[in-house]
């Protein structure tokens, strides 16, 4: 079995030798490829389609949400999400950027004024579409798959 060069270690063989062969260089470099659309593969002189297995890969290598309705064939294409959706998405962020950890429920119960189940309801749509992550049986374990750039700035 081979082994992928660094910096691309935790990717299969395949996927980081084509991201070598594209000419990236770093982790930053595929990330701002992705959120750009503009992820290519291969030589420089002869672009090729990059296959949606690899490209599956290197978004899972990134921690971004990869449901096939997100692949346009080379392109990343930010997912959609509801104004509500958008909000605790943003309250996410700025939470923990403030505080240090993630929100508890209790949390978007205070600032969003509802209930204990909608709460609940709203986190695991957002897990199911992909959106956030959880660690299950563990408390404040929320975090992102999204970059700041796709998150809507809390009302």
């Amino acid at each position: 079995m081979k082994v992928a060069p660094e910096p691309f270690a935790e990717l299969d063989y395949k996927a980081a030798r084509r991201l070598i062969d594209a000419g990236y260089t770093s982790r930053e470099q595929v990330l701002a490829a992705v959120q750009s659309g503009r992820l290519a593969c291969g030589a420089r002189d002869k672009p090729r389609q990059y296959g949606v297995i690899h490209h599956k890969r290197v978004l899972a290598w990134l921690g971004l949400p990869v449901t096939l309705p997100l692949l346009l064939g080379n392109a990343y294409r930010p997912p959609a999400f509801t104004p509500k959706q958008g909000q605790y998405l943003a309250f996410i962020y700025y939470s923990t950027k403030v505080n240090g950890r993630p929100p508890a429920e209790a949390d978007f119960q205070l600032y969003f004024n509802v209930s204990p189940p909608t709460v609940h309801n709203m986190i695991v749509s957002l897990e199911r579409a992909g959106l956030i992550g959880r660690l299950p049986g563990q408390a404040r374990s929320i975090s992102l798959r999204l970059p700041r750039n796709q998150l809507p700035d809390l009302a």
